[in-house]
């Protein structure tokens, strides 16, 4: 019950402020300029080349996956500033440590925090899904491998908001746990860049990229050492969020 106060308190406070309503329009506006200007693209450009082929890809492959996998890349920046308040803020009000002393144990913290911001941001999952689920007004989707893709985005969307929330317990400043969160990410996003050495770095490498778990569930394959990676990354920033505050309560 204190986690699920916690949680509703965190979600609710996204839209007190203008914060929320702003990252959802955001989001809304430049997901809807993408996923029109990809229909568009479908319709006058890909679709008559296409009729050419025997087996051709869809409408699901062209405009679905591609707006998937591109909405991933906006969250990249989306994640850290709907984040960045999560504990640097309370920090910096000195509310913090209210709410450290107040009879709730770190853990019950952490995951309420957490679960607020992760339920926010499943908004904007949503916002994708109905937007690309309009399609089957006048075509045929393939509703599995979009729902896979969106399974695999949500998994995106959850670690991210886990390394996020790490860095907000990291600071008073809202805006250095957005960059530090935002640099982390794009390191996460690019790494197949150092992947042109020896095949065990290789191999590392390309185990650490976030494209490598993401690109086969948004292809409509979902494999269980893709969503162990994501569980993993989601239980190393809790643990280590929660480690943070442990440290911090034993000095005091």
């Amino acid at each position: 019950m204190k986690i699920k106060a916690i949680a509703l308190r965190e979600f609710k406070n996204f839209f007190i402020s203008p914060l929320g309503w702003i990252i959802l329009a955001a989001t809304q506006g430049i997901i809807s300029f993408q996923y029109i200007a990809r229909i568009a693209d479908y319709i006058f450009d890909y679709q008559p080349k296409l009729a050419k082929l025997n087996n051709p890809p869809g409408v699901t492959d062209i405009v679905g996956v591609y707006t998937i996998a591109h909405v991933a890349e906006l969250f990249l920046i989306i994640i850290p500033i709907a984040t960045m308040h999560a504990f640097s803020s309370e920090r910096r009000n000195h509310s913090l440590t209210l709410l450290r002393s107040s009879p709730i144990s770190v853990t019950e913290m952490v995951l309420g925090k957490y679960l607020g911001i992760l339920a926010f941001a499943m908004l904007m999952v949503l916002q994708v899904a109905v937007m690309i689920f309009t399609l089957e007004v006048g075509t045929d989707l393939d509703i599995g491998k979009i729902l896979s893709g969106l399974i695999g985005l949500s998994l995106v969307i959850a670690a991210w908001s886990a390394a996020g929330i790490y860095f907000s317990s990291l600071t008073k400043s809202p805006a250095t746990a957005a960059i530090v969160t935002i640099a982390l990410l794009m390191i996460l996003w690019k790494l197949e860049w150092g992947a042109e050495t020896s095949a065990q770095v290789a191999a590392f490498f390309a185990y650490l990229s976030v494209p490598n778990h993401f690109g086969p569930m948004a292809m409509g394959i979902i494999q269980s050492v893709d969503v162990c990676y994501f569980i993993l990354f989601i239980t190393l920033f809790l643990i280590l969020t929660i480690r943070r505050f442990d440290a911090e309560r034993l000095r005091h």
